[in-house]
């Protein structure tokens, strides 16, 4: 079977969550016995980590800033024009969209399947801030029309949470039958031996909590910093913090307490460390489609502190500390409980949980959605 994937957010961004699910889906497929897989994008970045030792990428004669990809300039040629084309000359069975949309656009119904990779629905209410508010309000159309259109004109649309699969539904009624699971694939990151200490943590404190991305209003990194700082006001005697993400994501008066630690541009190594050698990650995004610095935090075997609700209750263990991510004072108050009393488990129960998002099985999980297009 021919199978064409959208693999524009491998190129743009392989280290992003989206670029890591999108090569790790393209392993899966490009090692599947009797399949053909090739990849379009609207441009390509030679010698990125997507590039070497892969197969050339079909991409327009117009190649497109790599940088600019997602920009609705870019975005149209690409999905109306190029690829229609495209995909009926190369003879694709089966079509991948990758991030949220991206589908060819089609006056007919093409003689191929269209899956949609729906990773959430954030983008519909929660759009990417612009400076402009003309500007905002023409992407938060843009973006709409692309989901929903994506969404209707979908076969079959995988998504990696249950809650992200019923909001789907709640939204677009008439997808129900559509709708399959696909969690993430977590490989587990470089982890170190006792006694070894590497380089990244040599600024860190010996003790110290954590928290991995920052972007983003849903995030909660604000509520989380305003419970910490107020807790470290009082002479709390709760652990450093290390946030892994962009200085400029906080507000002004957050960034520069002491005992914050601000860390940004990690390879998967050096991460890795940070999560191994954190005595709990804390998580406390109000909306989340999966989760992946939980998965990747147990893979580690760190305890975790996480948020109720949304994706975030399918990828914890059931006696992870938890906490209502609208309440300071609940985070604060856990906080101090866990400033003085770690939380309880072993590494290994934390390292088998995770191990359900693992590249394993992940592979197996794919590969029976794609047996079910053959039919």
């Amino acid at each position: 079977m021919k199978i064409g994937i959208d693999y524009r957010p491998a190129v743009a961004a392989p280290w992003s969550g989206i670029g890591r699910q999108v090569l790790a889906m393209t392993r899966v497929l490009a090692s599947s016995p009797g399949d053909q897989l090739l990849r379009y994008s609207g441009g390509v970045a030679e010698g990125s980590d997507a590039w070497p030792a892969l197969p050339p990428v079909s991409c327009p004669a117009r190649l497109q800033p790599v940088d600019g990809m997602h920009r609705p300039q870019e975005r149209l040629p690409f999905e109306a024009r190029f690829l229609p084309h495209a995909l009926d000359r190369d003879g694709i069975e089966v079509y991948i969209a990758t991030a949220n949309r991206g589908l060819p656009w089609l006056l007919r119904r093409p003689s191929y399947r269209r899956v949609l990779l729906l990773h959430d629905l954030f983008q519909w209410d929660q759009p990417e801030i612009q400076a402009r508010p003309l500007k905002a309000l023409a992407y938060r159309m843009i973006e709409r029309v692309s989901l929903s259109t994506s969404l209707r004109s979908a076969d079959v649309i995988w998504a990696p949470s249950r809650y992200t699969m019923n909001e789907a539904a709640r939204r677009f009624p008439m997808l129900q039958q559509r709708l399959r699971w696909l969690p993430n694939c977590v490989p587990p990151l470089p982890s170190f031996r006792p006694g070894q200490r590497p380089e990244v943590l040599s600024a860190l404190p010996a003790r110290y909590w954590l928290a991995v991305g920052t972007r983003g209003a849903r995030k909660n990194i604000e509520r989380l910093l305003t419970a910490w700082t107020g807790l470290r006001t009082q002479g709390a005697a709760v652990p450093d913090l290390v946030l892994v993400g962009q200085r400029e994501d906080l507000p002004a008066g957050l960034r520069d307490w002491p005992g914050l630690h601000l860390i940004r541009d990690v390879d998967d190594e050096a991460l890795g460390a940070i999560y191994q050698a954190a005595e709990c990650l804390w998580h406390p995004a109000w909306a989340e489609g999966f989760g992946l610095p939980v998965v990747e935090a147990l893979a580690a075997g760190t305890a975790v502190a996480v948020a109720r609700g949304t994706a975030l209750d399918e990828v914890t263990p059931d006696d992870a500390p938890r906490f209502d991510p609208h309440d300071t004072s609940a985070i604060a108050q856990l906080m101090l409980r866990l400033g003085k009393t770690p939380a309880g488990g072993s590494q290994r129960a934390r390292q088998n949980f995770a191990a359900r998002f693992a590249p394993e099985a992940y592979a197996r999980c794919l590969r029976g959605l794609i047996a079910e297009l053959r039919t």
